[in-house]
């Protein structure tokens, strides 16, 4: 019998997944984050934490998944693993163009009788994406001294973590 090239990849992998580890890996991601892992994921997912696995000398997923249980500090490490930690100013350029010829006319528009502009930057890391918004609606709203523009910004790292803009 022979064994597909697909198959073949599995089973030479360092660690095995099984679809029930992965399956409660989704799970906590989803309860921690209220991310949605799709099994498209899958291979992220081996990749990031394979290296947790590495760092604690742990040899399956499945006692990882027991140490998650029984220690709090770990679970830290877990969010910070499977999330994407990435951030810049103007990071996806084409958003603050949408944002800039879409959004912000459709807001000023709709918020002409309030004067009142709220944007919540969610996931922002260090905050360079709120800047990058501030900085648009600054270069796309001539008159924005004469609006009450807001922008909150939270992410996932930290307790509290949360960054108003004002």
């Amino acid at each position: 019998m022979s064994v597909r090239p697909a198959e073949r990849q599995v089973k030479e992998k360092e660690f095995v997944l099984s679809e029930r580890d992965f399956n409660h890996i989704r799970k906590l991601v989803k309860d921690q984050t209220g991310i949605n892992l799709s099994e498209g994921k899958r291979d992220m997912v081996y990749g990031r934490l394979s290296r947790r696995l590495r760092q604690l000398g742990i040899s399956d997923f499945r006692e990882y998944l027991g140490y998650l249980e029984s220690d709090e500090a770990e679970v830290g490490n877990f969010i910070n693993a499977i999330t994407t930690n990435l951030t810049s100013f103007f990071r996806e350029m084409h958003h603050f163009d949408y944002l800039s010829k879409t959004i912000i006319p459709s807001l000023l528009k709709s918020n002409s009788n309030t004067g009142r502009i709220r944007i919540w930057s969610a996931g922002c890391s260090t905050g360079e994406e709120p800047y990058s918004i501030a900085m648009t609606l600054m270069n796309s709203i001539p008159d924005i001294a004469h609006w009450d523009v807001k922008i909150l910004a939270t992410d996932l790292e930290g307790p509290g973590s949360i960054l108003r803009i004002v």
